[in-house]
């Protein structure tokens, strides 16, 4: 079972945060229908792709995330 969550359910009937349990514990974040940015135990994902891990991984995930929130603001407003 999953549990949604909505920034506005009126102008956007598809999740932008999904917390999923299969596997346990995993954060999405979806733009549109594309998913963005993949938290989870075996590290993040961007855009479907892992992000290394490095010196430019938390710089990668900020960037993603503050990505999502533009754009959610931006369809929102």
């Amino acid at each position: 079972m999953s549990d949604y969550y909505f920034a506005n359910s009126q102008l956007k009937p598809n999740p932008i945060i999904s917390m999923s349990q299969s596997p346990e514990n995993n954060i999405i974040f979806y733009v549109e229908e594309q998913e963005l940015l993949r938290i989870c135990q075996d590290g993040f994902y961007v855009r479907g792709v892992r992000v290394e891990h490095d010196d430019n991984e938390a710089a990668a995930v900020y960037k993603a995330f503050k990505q999502f929130l533009v754009e959610t603001a931006l369809r929102n407003s």
